[in-house]
């Protein structure tokens, strides 16, 4: 998939280097637009956490959203605060939907999602008639109904329900396709109302046709709807990607102590509206440049110190240009941004790869040095399932594959704040982000079809000669242990390679 910017925003150059309308020139002597302030021991740390957290819908409050504090007081009381929520999810078989809202952590969990869904009240309801005399051929006649009929084209293959993006990544435009997915049309029968289409694609695999209209066989055909239809809602990209940004968000709040000299704020925004301003002719001066820049150029105010972006990155001109320009902005007040780059092990480590040429052409522009770029995704909860996190309300197994796919990926820039925020913690602005800095008790999942071998906290398990060609490229890599708890970054460097740009000595 590709996208094109928008045709009135200047276009960078990666291979020359340059830009229409000089800015690309401006950009790269660097200076001009400065606002970096001066440090001292007294200047706190303030990061910046840039992602959506509401969910969908705010329209009004997202044109000119506000940083908010996050500390662990806090934490567990914004989800209602935000008011966050997801729309649109399908709720029964006349195509009504309902919207999900999320007045605490707990409301990401599949027994308070069972609960209260509309969709799992249709199931159980069916569940309960099928084990009701009474009601039992009316039911029977109904879940018999949900078996493709013999002489129609079978349904088309269900689309993996996968944390990861659904083009591959690396492809030619991730930014764009993760934007289409945070978006009401994504075409999943389970968000678009078909509910004929959904139980289809969600039986797809099951022996349904074959099953005999007796009770316990089609109690079994309703509890497997009910477990794949909250793998969908779980492994559903919007979801996901919202839950990852409150757990990721939790995970940071005690990974790092914050208090008056340290704070951690979280800025909530699109996808979409956060590439439709660095897209824009006026992205210099986009409310999302005055966020991160205004502290700097006001007496008193604590500038921001680091900048990380939850949307993910593709490797690919358009999308690196964007990266670019969040770099540029972030130069001009003193900070540095982390950001998450997508790309396969085979893709970033094979020099043939066709992300190779613009990936060197665009991390050698000036605005890089205040950007580090961070692969794989890191494991932010385990599994759902028996073994690891068992659910009181129904049997659920949410990984049903090998491979680790279905787990719980979230983005790789919490542990860049969380390394600034020890590095800070520890020895103020003269933190060095070259160090190592290690992360344990992570989630350890143990993959049945993998001769008993732990899956690695980070998506991909490197070896140190790997590593070392990552770093040699300009990324920060995310270096799991094999059959461990943790996993290590070895220094946050900048993607020209060398030091990262910032407040920092």
């Amino acid at each position: 998939m590709s996208s094109s910017l928008n045709s009135s925003a200047p276009r960078y150059n990666l291979k020359q280097g340059n830009v229409g309308e000089d800015i690309m020139a401006e950009i790269q002597v660097g200076g001009s637009r400065s606002h970096a302030p001066e440090v001292n021991e007294k200047t706190p740390l303030h990061i910046l956490l840039i992602g959506n957290f509401r969910g969908t819908g705010h329209e009004s409050e997202r044109k000119s959203p506000k940083p908010v504090c996050v500390d662990r007081d806090n934490l567990y009381e914004l989800p209602e605060k935000l008011g966050v929520r997801l729309d649109g999810i399908l709720a029964s078989a006349d195509g009504q939907t309902e919207d999900i809202e999320f007045q605490e952590f707990e409301d990401f969990e599949p027994d308070e999602l069972f609960e209260k869904l509309t969709l799992f009240e249709n199931l159980r309801t069916l569940r309960r008639r099928l084990q009701n005399p009474k009601h039992f051929d009316a039911a029977a006649a109904e879940v018999m109904a949900w078996a493709p009929k013999q002489e129609e084209t079978p349904a088309s293959a269900p689309v993996e329900a996968s944390p990861v993006s659904a083009a591959a990544p690396g492809s030619e435009d991730l930014f764009a396709d993760v934007l289409s997915q945070s978006t009401d049309a994504s075409g999943s029968p389970l968000e678009t109302g078909n509910w004929g289409a959904f139980i289809e694609e969600v039986l797809s695999g099951s022996n349904i046709q074959k099953v005999d209209p007796r009770q316990d066989e089609l109690v079994a055909v309703v509890d497997q709807a009910i477990q794949e239809t909250m793998r969908r809602v779980l492994q559903g990209p919007k979801f996901h990607a919202l839950e990852m940004n409150w757990r990721g968000l939790r995970m940071l709040t005690f990974q790092v102590e914050t208090h008056a000299k340290l704070k951690i704020y979280i800025l909530d925004t699109t996808a979409q509206a956060f590439r439709e301003m660095l897209q824009s002719e006026n992205w210099q001066t986009s409310w999302l440049a005055e966020t991160i820049t205004m502290p700097a150029k006001t007496p008193g105010a604590t500038p921001w110190g680091l900048v990380g972006c939850l949307f993910p990155f593709g490797v690919n001109e358009d999308d690196l240009i964007l990266a670019a320009k969040l770099g540029d902005i972030c130069q001009s007040a003193g900070a540095a941004a982390a950001i998450e780059l997508r790309a396969t092990k085979d893709q970033w480590l094979d020099p043939e790869s066709s992300l190779h040429e613009a990936w060197n052409a665009s991390r050698m522009t000036r605005p890089m040095l205040n950007v580090t770029g961070l692969w794989p995704r890191v494991q932010l909860r385990l599994p759902y399932g028996k073994k690891y996190k068992s659910t009181d309300s129904f049997d659920f197994e949410e990984v049903s594959k090998p491979g680790g796919s279905q787990l719980a990926w979230g983005s790789p820039v919490w542990l860049a704040c969380a390394a600034v925020g020890n590095g800070y913690n520890e020895s103020g602005w003269g933190l060095d982000t070259s160090a190592v800095s290690q992360f344990s008790d992570l989630p350890v999942y143990y993959d049945p079809a993998d001769d008993g071998d732990a899956h690695p906290c980070g998506e991909y398990l490197l070896t140190d000669e790997e590593s070392a060609k990552l770093m040699d490229i300009g990324l920060s890599p995310v270096i799991s242990f094999k059959n461990q708890d943790r996993v290590q970054i070895r220094g946050l460097q900048s993607l020209r390679g060398g030091k990262l740009q910032g407040s920092w000595k």
